[in-house]
């Protein structure tokens, strides 16, 4: 329902987003997806879709695989898989082994370790190139109690560009607990 700018006779007050996991709606065009086992957060824009079904199909091969989240137009995406009793070389080995397992040709850039959420994080760009053409963007491994969480976010390279503030603004949003 479109509404006519100005104040808003009838103001409804905002419900506040109950505990839980699953998406909670944020005022600056994101949403907060929260791990269901509450390990990690983080924010994605709320015009993103999350694919469940690509969630239980990547699963069979990467059992820690929790989040498919992106934008419809541009094909930018967040991913979101752990990796529970490994570091972060074996984590991304095993992510290299998957993109190659899937037909894609995975290119990794210079590996650097950066903070994210305050810990120690594994960064390797990465290009994958396969039939639909080449996706490009980062693997972050930040290592958490237990294991390591890869946070990985891309896009087709002709959206590049115009994904790299809201990549920024993803990796700068999340929280880690435990």
């Amino acid at each position: 329902s479109l509404q006519p700018p100005g104040p808003n006779p009838n103001p409804v007050p905002d419900p506040s987003p109950g505990p839980g996991p699953g998406p909670s709606p944020d005022i600056s065009g994101m949403t907060t997806w929260s791990d269901p086992r509450g390990r990690i957060s983080l924010p994605y824009p709320n015009t993103w879709m999350v694919n469940a079904q690509t969630v239980q199909q990547i699963q069979q091969y990467l059992p820690g695989y929790v989040l498919s989240a992106s934008d419809a137009q541009t094909l930018a995406g967040v991913d979101v898989v752990f990796f529970d009793n490994m570091d972060a070389q074996r984590a991304a080995q095993t992510m290299l082994n998957f993109f190659q397992q899937m037909g894609a040709q995975p290119q990794t850039g210079q590996a650097q370790m950066v903070k994210v959420a305050g810990r120690d994080t594994l960064t390797i760009p990465l290009t994958l190139s396969g039939p639909a053409g080449a996706v490009v963007g980062a693997m972050n491994f930040i290592s958490i109690n237990g294991g390591v969480v890869a946070v990985s976010v891309a896009s087709p390279q002709q959206a590049t560009q115009q994904s790299a503030s809201v990549f920024a603004q993803i990796l700068a949003g999340i929280k880690i607990s435990g």
